[in-house]
């Protein structure tokens, strides 16, 4: 016969504050009391074939500071919680098959009346979570995670696992609040070039395409590293709600539409240059756009980049904090470059927000000195979206790489009992 037990050994020790401490042992005693599995429970006769994959019931059990105790038992190898009695061979590599754990509340009584168990239904839980490895409770407040949740990114697999918390009992649960939010390694970055168009720019038109084409060649567009695209603005007309519509709001380059630094220089010299005024807050707008309308959009290991350079002040200024807050509430990172008689104030909105932080900006006096801030611009782009860094070295990671759940504990002075457990079975 397939075994899944905890065994309750009746020993009462007020106020010790020791958790709860689970051994493999055997016993005859008659203060013994025996905890099943739901997937036992599910059977007649409480038989299953010894060919039966373990449930793991048993492999974390705590007690609550209740008299009598509650006790949350997990099993983190059950297939279902819905269906115990189809408890799966998840050995086969299948995702539908893989076990989604799960845990159990049990009422313990030692005064004669039957004991309780309850199946938690906890939101988020998948086939392959193992949910239950780690939980605790005190009173009514429950704690249960999944260190093993995978977050699937486009080549690559992490394990940020999960956890969620409940105030009544397990009633309801809600997402643990301070858990970090997994991010996928950045693999790939995608660019748009958002060149001011404006008449004040026509005499060095020609040197902006000259130093977008010698910034577009630092990064690696032959194996897919990177991608380019290029916008060029100006004017703004007011009678004209669709971007696709403006004439001097305009895509000249989709985002990796050339794969080779040749084909792409040869895209830029091509581009003619616009004239009239600097409408900076609608083309960060278009800018969006563009990216959304990309491949990679959704890809979740591309970081996206937007280079905008300008000469001038916004013609649109009123609409510039609303436009540069919103593409990075989008995830794209935003760099600034000012020539001649830029605004300090507005640069630094677009590149940070910070109006007394110079981080993401760079400005020259003169066009021709544009090809001075290439290596710095681009070891900066690559630092800070490629490697994690920061622009003074410090690495930006914080807790993309960890791993919720490992170990739970909510903090409380218990009753204690001696759990004797058996986890292994099914």
């Amino acid at each position: 016969m397939a075994r899944d037990r905890i065994l309750l050994l009746c020993l009462y020790i007020s106020h010790c504050g020791y958790p709860s401490l689970c051994f493999n042992v055997a016993t005859t005693q008659n203060t013994a009391k025996t905890l099943l599995s739901p997937v036992i429970k599910s059977t007649p006769g409480n038989v299953l074939p010894n060919s039966t994959t373990p449930s793991l019931y048993g492999y974390s059990v705590k007690m609550s500071n209740e008299m009598p105790p509650r006790i949350l038992v997990s099993a983190p190898k059950i297939s279902n919680t819905a269906e115990p009695s189809k408890q799966a061979d998840y050995g086969d590599g299948r995702e539908s098959s893989k076990a989604e754990g799960g845990i159990e509340s049990c009422h313990v009584h030692f005064d004669g009346r039957p004991d309780s168990c309850t199946i938690l239904n906890v939101p988020g839980v998948e086939p392959g979570d193992s949910f239950g490895l780690s939980a605790d409770i005190r009173a009514n407040d429950m704690m249960a995670c999944s260190p093993a949740k995978a977050d699937k990114c486009t080549e690559s697999i992490t394990l940020p696992g999960f956890c969620y918390e409940s105030k009544d009992g397990g009633k309801s649960w809600t997402e643990f609040r301070d858990q970090p939010k997994p991010e996928c390694p950045v693999r790939y970055m995608d660019i748009i070039f958002v060149l001011d168009g404006s008449g004040s720019v026509r005499n060095d038109f020609d040197t902006v395409k000259n130093w977008t084409s010698s910034m577009a060649n630092e990064f690696d567009l032959e194996n897919g590293t990177a991608q380019i695209g290029v916008i060029q603005y100006s004017h703004w007309d007011p009678r004209i709600t669709e971007f696709a519509r403006q004439r001097h709001m305009t895509t000249e380059i989709e985002v990796g539409q050339y794969k080779t630094k040749k084909t792409l220089s040869n895209a830029i010299s091509r581009i003619t240059h616009q004239g009239f005024t600097t409408y900076t807050a609608h083309a960060i707008n278009k800018t969006i756009l563009d990216f959304e309308a990309s491949p990679r959009w959704n890809d979740r290991e591309t970081k996206r980049v937007m280079i905008l350079l300008t000469d001038g002040r916004a013609s649109d200024s009123i609409e510039l904090q609303a436009a540069a807050d919103y593409i990075r509430s989008k995830g794209i990172v935003t760099f600034a470059v000012g020539v001649g008689n830029f605004v300090p104030s507005e640069l630094r909105i677009i590149a940070t927000g910070n109006t007394s932080s110079d981080d993401r900006v760079y400005s020259v006096a003169k066009f021709s000195e544009l090809s001075g801030i290439i290596h710095s611009l681009r070891s900066e782009v690559l630092n800070l979206v490629l490697e994690g860094r920061t622009n003074n070295g410090v690495s930006a990671y914080k807790m993309e790489h960890a791993q919720s759940g490992f170990s739970t504990r909510l903090s409380a002075r218990v009753r204690s009992l001696a759990l004797l457990c058996e986890p292994g079975g099914v």
